[in-house]
């Protein structure tokens, strides 16, 4: 008698976990994020023309809302994508307004360019939200 009313409990709890389970993953995939917002003047650069070796240097106006760690990923784009490396970034939550210096690589060879960054948020364990920004075109001149 008591290994039945056991099983009965055990089974009772293990429906009722699967569907919290069911709600709760149906909730990660649902719920609408707002990780990023970006102003007016985001992304407008301030030099467009960098010495190879140089930095690029980029307005920022964005509010971040969440406290999420970021994957960045860049890439300098002219007919051939040159990837450059992958970093974390952790803003703090709140708007900000001020530069973003991008390094050049030597390895770059002159020409016209465009930046392009990936961020890569993960809110929860199921769910990824992405934000792509581009900048304007700019040249790499030859260091002299």
């Amino acid at each position: 008698m008591y290994t039945k009313n056991f099983l009965y409990h055990m089974a009772i709890f293990t429906i009722f976990l699967g569907f919290c389970g069911i709600g709760l993953i149906t909730y990660w995939l649902i719920k609408p994020y707002d990780i990023l917002t970006f102003s007016e003047g985001n992304g407008k650069l301030l030099n467009t023309t960098v010495v190879s070796g140089g930095y690029l240097r980029i307005q920022r106006n964005f509010c971040k809302n969440m406290p999420t760690m970021a994957q960045v990923s860049r890439q300098f784009i002219d007919s051939l994508k040159y990837n450059a490396h992958v970093e974390n970034s952790n803003e703090p939550i709140g708007c900000r307004q001020d530069i973003l210096y991008i390094y050049v690589p030597k390895a770059l060879p002159p020409g016209k360019y465009y930046v392009k960054d990936t961020y890569v948020y993960a809110p929860n364990p199921i769910r990824k939200i992405v934000y792509t920004l581009e900048t304007q075109s700019f040249d790499i001149l030859p260091k002299e």
